[in-house]
């Protein structure tokens, strides 16, 4: 079974005519099994900047809908494009004033290799089918928590993406950044009870040894060593063209690092380097990238995005 996450940009409704809704928050959360391809649809309610930008770990491929042009779809392009989200479909209306510029803007990034088609197009789908994204299965275990909940005769639910290998039912793990030991009672994948998911599914799993509440967006599962708990980032920073000011030791921000958008204050910094001290501990791997946001900004909230050292 193959699995494709694809993020829809500026368009929430589109999400409810690719595939059956499923999880309702600021992220909502669509699915649709087409053969042996699974696709998960994801799309920022309202078109909150820090949800974007969460979004962007967790998907394989992009669709910005577009009627006009604005700072946010601008800001989208520059986010796909720090992360590198090289296939995609951009929908707009052939031959208008919109689709010209949007192909302006996007010259240069890699949203300017995104397949341009009618909004009304139905072929949507016929773009994805055969993406392969490229998965670890080997390794520890790594699973990116985005939803907990109760469920009555069941117990604590968290649902995730596998990032990298395989998880099983019963297997023992940590729950970063808590270092608590919890098991996997029981795990599903598309509503379905497994005995194994591999890397790029989504999954539920209901969790001995932590509670829903202690399970948040952006907490991983996996075993010691596999990852890292800090309060100090260290990392390489490539600040947005657009945005004015190099970031100043002492100023504060929010940081974007997997699911997990945060506040941070720069101790050190450089045209190039950046190391942050954070308000708790946050939970990452050796080249994350993360995306460094000024959300009180009046217009322009992406600052620049940096890798982990």
């Amino acid at each position: 079974m193959k699995h494709i996450c694809i993020g829809i940009f500026h368009d929430e409704a589109l999400g409810s005519l690719l595939g059956k809704k499923g999880t309702d928050s600021d992220l909502l959360l669509f699915h649709r099994k087409i053969d042996d391809v699974v696709y998960t649809f994801i799309a920022a309610r309202d078109d909150r900047i820090q949800t974007k930008t969460q979004m962007l770990s967790m998907i394989d491929a992009a669709i910005i809908s577009c009627n006009t042009i604005t700072s946010s779809v601008g800001e989208t392009i520059l986010l796909l494009d720090m992360f590198q989200i090289s296939h995609g479909v951009c929908l707009v209306q052939p031959f208008s004033e919109t689709e010209a510029f949007l192909q302006q803007l996007s010259k240069d990034t890699c949203v300017e290799s995104y397949f341009f088609t009618d909004q009304r197009s139905m072929r949507i789908l016929d773009y994805f089918h055969n993406l392969d994204p490229k998965r670890s299965l080997n390794g520890a275990p790594v699973v990116s928590i985005d939803h907990a909940f109760p469920v009555k005769g069941v117990g604590d639910i968290c649902l995730g993406t596998i990032n990298q290998g395989m998880v099983h039912r019963y297997d023992s793990l940590l729950l970063f950044p808590l270092d608590k030991p919890v098991v996997i009672r029981s795990l599903q994948v598309q509503d379905v009870d497994v005995a194994e998911a591999v890397a790029g599914s989504r999954i539920g799993c209901a969790i001995k040894g932590a509670t829903w509440e202690e399970m948040k967006r952006g907490y991983i599962l996996s075993t010691s060593g596999a990852v890292q708990t800090t309060n100090t980032i260290k990392m390489t920073f490539v600040k947005n063209l657009f945005y004015p000011d190099i970031p100043k030791e002492q100023q504060s921000f929010h940081l974007t690092i997997g699911l997990q958008t945060i506040p941070v204050k720069i101790t050190q910094s450089s045209n190039d380097y950046l190391e942050i001290q954070t308000e708790k501990p946050v939970v990452l791997k050796e080249d994350d990238i993360g995306v460094l946001l000024n959300l009180n900004a009046p217009k322009l909230h992406l600052v620049g995005k940096g890798t982990v050292l």
